[in-house]
Protein backbone atom coordinates (compact mmCIF):
# COMPACT_ATOMS: atom_id res chain seq x y z
CA UNK A 1 0.00 0.00 0.00
CA UNK A 2 2.85 2.37 0.81
CA UNK A 3 4.45 1.61 -2.55
CA UNK A 4 1.17 2.51 -4.32
CA UNK A 5 0.92 5.81 -2.40
CA UNK A 6 4.55 6.60 -3.21
CA UNK A 7 3.95 5.84 -6.91
CA UNK A 8 0.93 8.18 -6.97
CA UNK A 9 2.92 10.97 -5.28
CA UNK A 10 5.88 10.57 -7.64
CA UNK A 11 3.53 10.49 -10.65
CA UNK A 12 1.71 13.64 -9.44
CA UNK A 13 5.01 15.44 -8.89
CA UNK A 14 6.20 14.46 -12.38
CA UNK A 15 2.97 15.82 -13.88
CA UNK A 16 3.31 19.09 -11.95
CA UNK A 17 6.83 19.57 -13.34
CA UNK A 18 5.94 18.59 -16.92
CA UNK A 19 6.66 21.70 -19.02
CA UNK A 20 5.27 20.02 -22.13
CA UNK A 21 1.82 19.37 -20.64
CA UNK A 22 -1.03 20.75 -22.73
CA UNK A 23 -3.75 22.83 -21.05
CA UNK A 24 -5.94 20.64 -18.83
CA UNK A 25 -3.36 17.84 -18.57
CA UNK A 26 -2.08 18.54 -15.07
CA UNK A 27 -4.63 15.98 -13.82
CA UNK A 28 -4.41 12.49 -15.26
CA UNK A 29 -8.15 11.64 -14.96
CA UNK A 30 -11.15 13.72 -16.08
CA UNK A 31 -14.91 13.17 -15.92
CA UNK A 32 -17.24 14.65 -18.52
CA UNK A 33 -20.90 14.85 -19.44
CA UNK A 34 -22.06 14.89 -23.03
CA UNK A 35 -24.77 14.75 -25.65
CA UNK A 36 -24.59 13.16 -29.10
CA UNK A 37 -26.80 12.92 -32.12
CA UNK A 38 -26.45 9.74 -34.18
CA UNK A 39 -27.78 9.33 -37.70
CA UNK A 40 -27.38 6.76 -40.42
CA UNK A 41 -28.95 3.72 -42.00
CA UNK A 42 -29.66 0.17 -40.83
CA UNK A 43 -29.98 -2.78 -43.17
CA UNK A 44 -32.02 -5.84 -42.21
CA UNK A 45 -34.01 -8.54 -44.02
CA UNK A 46 -33.29 -6.96 -47.42
CA UNK A 47 -34.54 -3.48 -46.46
CA UNK A 48 -32.74 -0.31 -45.48
CA UNK A 49 -34.24 2.13 -43.01
CA UNK A 50 -33.30 5.37 -41.29
CA UNK A 51 -31.51 5.36 -37.94
CA UNK A 52 -31.88 8.52 -35.78
CA UNK A 53 -30.92 8.55 -32.10
CA UNK A 54 -29.96 10.98 -29.39
CA UNK A 55 -27.57 10.03 -26.62
CA UNK A 56 -26.70 11.38 -23.16
CA UNK A 57 -23.53 10.04 -21.56
CA UNK A 58 -20.99 10.26 -18.80
CA UNK A 59 -17.35 9.86 -19.81
CA UNK A 60 -14.22 9.06 -17.87
CA UNK A 61 -10.94 9.87 -19.60
CA UNK A 62 -7.52 8.69 -18.40
CA UNK A 63 -4.40 10.26 -19.90
CA UNK A 64 -1.80 7.70 -20.93
CA UNK A 65 1.61 8.59 -22.28
CA UNK A 66 2.32 12.23 -23.02
CA UNK A 67 -0.90 13.37 -24.68
CA UNK A 68 -3.02 10.29 -25.45
CA UNK A 69 -6.13 9.13 -23.59
CA UNK A 70 -8.31 6.10 -22.93
CA UNK A 71 -12.00 6.97 -22.64
CA UNK A 72 -14.93 4.98 -21.25
CA UNK A 73 -18.43 6.27 -21.98
CA UNK A 74 -21.68 4.97 -20.50
CA UNK A 75 -24.71 6.23 -22.40
CA UNK A 76 -28.47 6.13 -22.65
CA UNK A 77 -29.87 6.33 -26.20
CA UNK A 78 -33.37 7.13 -27.39
CA UNK A 79 -34.64 7.24 -30.96
CA UNK A 80 -35.54 5.22 -34.00
CA UNK A 81 -35.43 2.29 -34.54
CA UNK A 82 -34.02 1.27 -31.17
CA UNK A 83 -36.47 3.15 -28.87
CA UNK A 84 -34.42 2.97 -25.64
CA UNK A 85 -30.90 1.55 -25.51
CA UNK A 86 -27.82 1.52 -23.33
CA UNK A 87 -24.37 1.90 -24.84
CA UNK A 88 -20.89 1.23 -23.50
CA UNK A 89 -18.07 2.77 -25.50
CA UNK A 90 -14.32 2.29 -25.01
CA UNK A 91 -11.85 4.24 -27.16
CA UNK A 92 -8.18 5.14 -27.39
CA UNK A 93 -7.51 8.70 -28.53
CA UNK A 94 -4.23 9.96 -29.96
CA UNK A 95 -3.39 13.58 -29.11
CA UNK A 96 -2.30 15.04 -32.45
CA UNK A 97 -2.17 18.68 -31.29
CA UNK A 98 -3.39 20.44 -28.11
CA UNK A 99 -6.77 20.90 -29.84
CA UNK A 100 -7.19 17.77 -32.01
CA UNK A 101 -7.52 14.09 -31.03
CA UNK A 102 -8.07 11.13 -33.36
CA UNK A 103 -9.12 7.77 -32.01
CA UNK A 104 -10.40 4.28 -32.51
CA UNK A 105 -13.01 2.63 -30.33
CA UNK A 106 -15.39 -0.24 -29.80
CA UNK A 107 -18.94 -0.09 -28.47
CA UNK A 108 -21.80 -2.35 -27.48
CA UNK A 109 -25.52 -1.55 -27.58
CA UNK A 110 -28.25 -3.38 -25.68
CA UNK A 111 -31.74 -2.11 -26.39
CA UNK A 112 -35.35 -3.17 -26.23
CA UNK A 113 -35.18 -4.37 -29.85
CA UNK A 114 -31.52 -5.07 -30.52
CA UNK A 115 -28.14 -6.35 -29.47
CA UNK A 116 -25.31 -4.81 -31.50
CA UNK A 117 -21.61 -4.09 -31.24
CA UNK A 118 -19.27 -2.16 -33.44
CA UNK A 119 -16.30 0.05 -34.08
CA UNK A 120 -15.98 3.81 -34.39
CA UNK A 121 -13.38 6.35 -35.42
CA UNK A 122 -13.82 9.58 -33.43
CA UNK A 123 -12.25 12.93 -34.33
CA UNK A 124 -12.38 15.42 -31.45
CA UNK A 125 -11.69 19.14 -31.23
CA UNK A 126 -10.95 20.68 -27.81
CA UNK A 127 -11.69 24.32 -26.94
CA UNK A 128 -11.28 26.67 -24.00
CA UNK A 129 -8.37 27.65 -21.80
CA UNK A 130 -8.10 24.20 -20.22
CA UNK A 131 -9.60 22.26 -23.16
CA UNK A 132 -12.78 21.53 -21.18
CA UNK A 133 -15.13 21.76 -24.19
CA UNK A 134 -15.02 19.08 -26.86
CA UNK A 135 -16.84 18.80 -30.18
CA UNK A 136 -16.51 15.36 -31.76
CA UNK A 137 -17.56 13.62 -34.94
CA UNK A 138 -17.40 9.87 -35.38
CA UNK A 139 -17.90 7.31 -38.12
CA UNK A 140 -19.47 4.10 -36.77
CA UNK A 141 -20.33 0.60 -38.05
CA UNK A 142 -22.29 -1.87 -35.95
CA UNK A 143 -23.34 -5.38 -36.94
CA UNK A 144 -25.63 -7.34 -34.63
CA UNK A 145 -29.17 -8.58 -34.19
CA UNK A 146 -32.39 -6.58 -34.43
CA UNK A 147 -36.01 -7.69 -33.94
CA UNK A 148 -38.43 -5.78 -36.15
CA UNK A 149 -41.19 -8.38 -35.83
CA UNK A 150 -42.16 -8.52 -32.13
CA UNK A 151 -39.77 -5.72 -31.07
CA UNK A 152 -38.38 -7.57 -28.04
CA UNK A 153 -34.68 -8.50 -27.92
CA UNK A 154 -35.37 -11.60 -25.81
CA UNK A 155 -37.64 -13.04 -28.54
CA UNK A 156 -34.66 -14.79 -30.13
CA UNK A 157 -36.60 -16.59 -32.88
CA UNK A 158 -37.57 -13.17 -34.30
CA UNK A 159 -34.04 -11.73 -34.17
CA UNK A 160 -32.30 -11.24 -37.49
CA UNK A 161 -28.91 -9.98 -38.57
CA UNK A 162 -28.71 -6.20 -38.91
CA UNK A 163 -25.94 -3.86 -40.00
CA UNK A 164 -25.88 -0.13 -39.36
CA UNK A 165 -23.60 2.58 -40.71
CA UNK A 166 -23.76 5.76 -38.66
CA UNK A 167 -22.30 9.18 -38.09
CA UNK A 168 -22.29 10.89 -34.69
CA UNK A 169 -21.91 14.54 -33.68
CA UNK A 170 -21.35 15.26 -29.99
CA UNK A 171 -20.44 17.77 -27.32
CA UNK A 172 -18.65 16.92 -24.04
CA UNK A 173 -17.87 19.16 -21.08
CA UNK A 174 -14.99 17.96 -18.88
CA UNK A 175 -14.90 18.94 -15.22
Amino acid sequence: MRALCLLVLVSSAALAEDDEAWPGEKRRFHVGLGLRGIGGAMWQRGATFLLLESQAYVAGELRVGKHHAVRLQLAANAGWPGAFEGETNLSFRFGLTPRVMLGVGVFGIWGLFSLRGGVEIPLAFRFGGRRAHEISIAARVSPGAFNNVTFMWWDFKSQAFALSVEGALGYTFFF
